[in-house]
């Protein structure tokens, strides 16, 4: 990610997947932070449709409310 285009970019085609609650991006960061529920969505189709848009998800942690697992 370069610029908040790029942010607006994968924040909008994230938010289009069923069990996608939020998404924030910043492109300052190069991370992204998605809220999603367990058992409707998994980390690989996120990472398909992150590097489907030409940008490479490297590292998907998964967190709970609490903290990371």
């Amino acid at each position: 990610m370069t610029c908040t285009g790029c942010e607006n970019t994968i924040c909008s085609n994230l938010e289009k997947i069923p069990g996608v609650k939020s998404v924030t991006a910043s492109h300052t960061t190069g991370n992204a932070v998605i809220e999603y529920e367990e058992g409707k969505i998994d980390t690989a189709k996120i990472k398909e449709t992150v590097d489907g848009l030409g940008y490479k998800a490297v590292k998907i942690t998964p967190v709970t409310e609490g903290g990371i697992e």
